[in-house]
């Protein structure tokens, strides 16, 4: 979930699923003694400062760049803004809009 007003994502909904072995099932069942389950999600929150500086650069990257000798693009980032987060297997999938300006200019060839 992303919180506009702290610019914060978290993990509210944060659960394990064990359903294998014997030793497993008893891990599992330590974890649920433990409370693990709902530490893991109290502190699962990330704040994305970071990561929208770090999408504003790689946006600036690419429309500040030489196309080819005679063609350029030039540009600057307005804002950024998160659509969404989603959770995946391999991590967390973030959404973004961006408001940029750029121009394109095709030197003479003469």
């Amino acid at each position: 979930v992303f919180d506009p007003a702290t610019d914060v994502v978290s993990v509210p909904d944060l659960a394990f699923s064990i359903s294998t072995s014997n030793l497993l099932l008893s891990g599992a069942s330590w974890i649920a003694d433990a409370g693990l389950e709902a530490i893991l999600r109290e502190r699962a929150h990330w704040p994305v400062e970071s990561v929208l500086a770090w999408a504003a650069d790689r946006l600036r990257e690419g429309l500040n760049r030489d196309l080819s000798d005679r063609v350029s693009l030039e540009g600057t980032v307005e804002s950024l803004r998160i659509l969404g987060v989603a959770a995946r297997r391999g991590g967390l999938v973030v959404g973004v809009a961006a408001s940029a300006d750029a121009t394109l200019t095709v030197a003479d060839g003469g």
